[in-house]
């Protein structure tokens, strides 16, 4: 069972995680693996919390590096984690996707695209039915993106 120490040395770590690192992302897996290893549920849930809070209080650039390693950790230590999860997934990516900017949203929905068969169709589908249709999307994109254009 994980103790209050490791949580809170996982904490510290995870506030490292300011941008886009491959070394921290993969370090800060290994160390969920770790901390939750055995299938100690209640550590998978202490560190999945605190996945969330980071995704939630982070600027958004950062709210994608979260969401990178949540992908990381669903992917490569599974169990536990999976469930943990998923029970916030829709409100977590919505409400992050609805503050990302255009190249954000397109980040976003390439990592969600992945997500098929990690979580459950009913979780996926409820972020499904609340995003715009995908060629809306796309058309939005290219707005922003000459709207850009024309601020230069």
């Amino acid at each position: 069972m994980a103790s209050t120490e490791h949580v809170l040395e996982y904490a510290s770590a995870l506030a490292e995680l300011t941008v886009n690192s491959k070394p921290i992302i993969s370090s800060l897996t290994i160390l969920a693996q770790e901390i939750a290893g055995g299938g100690d549920a209640a550590a998978a849930a202490a560190i999945a919390q605190l996945v969330e809070k980071h995704i939630r209080t982070s600027t958004p650039k950062v709210k994608l590096v979260g969401f990178y390693l949540l992908d990381s950790i669903v992917k490569n230590v599974k169990g536990a984690f999976v469930q943990h999860f998923q029970r916030n997934l829709a409100d977590l990516f919505l409400s992050t996707y609805q503050v990302a900017d255009g190249k954000m949203q397109e980040s976003m929905l390439h990592l969600y695209d992945t997500w098929r068969s990690v979580f459950a169709q009913n979780v996926l589908g409820a972020i499904d039915r609340a995003l715009p249709p995908r060629q809306q999307r796309q058309k939005q994109q290219q707005g922003q993106q000459g709207q850009q254009g024309q601020h230069q």
